[in-house]
């Protein structure tokens, strides 16, 4: 009996080892990636006035590289998938430090540019490889896993948004951002380490013996998903580009005579903080929603949690700054809890193609997202505030109401199917 239970505790340290181990690597890695990710979000308004960018230009900055990180993320799953590889994903994060580090380095709009959708390129390239991998580690810890790399993704996005306009305004500049970039090779290496001996791709078995209708409905499923995350994400970058003018916008009623680079420099710790306090909701709403969310359950949470935090983003038009910190937090419950759900869902619908599930579900959405701050950036010009925050509002109300087609008798049988 005590060689059978010092057999099972060894075992048991082996599991824990051979999962925990490379998981927490794997997300040390995503914390710094989404720390990277959030250096020009958080600091949108003084850069704008280091490199006299005009808002317009902003905009399309912001959105030039969400279209780079989103196109990249399919990509570099499709080629993943082919040479059955997660050298991508170090890869990426190689490119994700060099690129927004160099923001701290050049001196013209025109580079600016390039650098910046260089390091987005390489924030898209790691997470495809990364979801996937945390993914695969144990299928029957799947949307804990991918719900742990959410809330490191987040963590890393709180962390960004609020050191580094601390950083920028104790700084007085973003040289600093240089430093970023030898952790983030080092981590791109422990990467590399921790998906060594992660198998690249889920069984066949299961979709070779389902009839072509469960196939073209896992495909719908999908897209469900992928539409209602795409409106989410649109509404939340259009939030941030928000933020930027509601805070510049309060603080220049009471001191008129500023300049434009003092405004930014003073208001970008307020933006970074209500950027923060939305991240922080994600992260505690996507680890709540992984342990609480039932594989098959999925449906009304996805419906819910959005169309609950609709009015709450609306509301924000009529607060003062100082009091939307716990609004933002509790919109960034609704708007992203659900993610890590739903990438779980796309990989347990695609057994066959997790890498591209992720991808579709994580990275497509940011495309056809870009277009958020340039409509909030319209809106704001045309409509005004007020109802700029509403129609954010009513945004994510439709994004929730968008999934009501799934069939939760459906979720339930692909459980059955994945068991059998």
């Amino acid at each position: 009996m005590t060689q059978v239970a010092a057999s099972l505790e060894e075992k048991s340290v082996g599991i824990v080892s051979s999962w925990a181990l490379p998981l927490a690597a794997i997300l040390g890695c995503h914390v710094w990636v989404d720390l990277c990710a959030a250096v020009l979000p958080s600091t949108l308004g003084v850069v704008e006035a280091i490199y006299d960018l005009s808002p317009q230009e902003s905009a399309w900055l912001l959105g030039a590289g969400s279209v780079a990180a989103g196109l990249s993320q399919p990509l570099s799953a499709l080629i993943a998938d082919r040479l059955r590889t997660y050298v991508l994903g170090g890869l990426g994060g190689v490119l994700a430090a060099i690129g927004i580090g160099a923001i701290g380095w050049v001196g013209q709009p025109a580079t600016l540019w390039i650098v910046y959708i260089f390091g987005a390129v390489g924030i898209g390239l790691f997470h495809p490889a990364a979801v996937s991998a945390a993914g695969q580690l144990r299928e029957e810890r799947r949307t804990i896993s991918v719900a742990f790399f959410f809330v490191a993704g987040m963590s890393g996005g709180v962390l960004g948004a609020f050191l580094v306009p601390r950083l920028v305004a104790a700084s007085g500049g973003v040289n600093f951002l240089g430093w970023l970039v030898i952790p983030g090779c080092l981590l791109a290496v422990l990467f590399l380490w921790a998906v060594r001996r992660v198998r690249h791709r889920g069984s066949l078995t299961v979709v070779k013996r389902l009839p072509v209708h469960d196939i073209g409905t896992r495909w719908l499923v999908v897209m469900l998903v992928y539409m209602a995350t795409v409106i989410r994400f649109t509404a939340h970058l259009a939030l941030v580009y928000v933020f930027v003018r509601w805070v510049q916008g309060g603080i220049q009623l009471q001191y008129p005579g500023w300049t434009t680079e003092k405004l930014a420099t003073f208001s970008a710790p307020q933006v970074g903080s209500l950027n923060a306090c939305v991240m922080a909701g994600a992260a505690t709403g996507g680890l709540c929603a992984g342990f609480l969310v039932r594989s098959g359950r999925e449906k009304w949470p996805l419906v819910m949690l959005p169309c609950a935090a609709s009015p709450l983003a609306a509301s924000l038009a009529f607060l003062p700054v100082d009091w939307g910190y716990a609004v933002c937090f509790l919109v960034g419950v609704g708007m992203f809890s659900m993610v890590p759900v739903g990438i779980s869902l796309a990989q347990r619908m695609l057994p066959h193609r997790t890498h591209l599930a992720s991808a579709i579900v994580l990275g497509g959405t940011w495309v056809p997202a870009m277009c958020g701050p340039r409509l909030a950036e319209w809106s704001l010009r045309a409509l005004g505030q007020t109802q700029t925050f509403i129609l954010i509002g009513v945004a994510l109300f439709v994004s929730g109401t968008l999934v009501l087609p799934l069939r939760s008798s459906f979720l339930m049988q692909t459980i059955h199917q994945e068991q059998e």
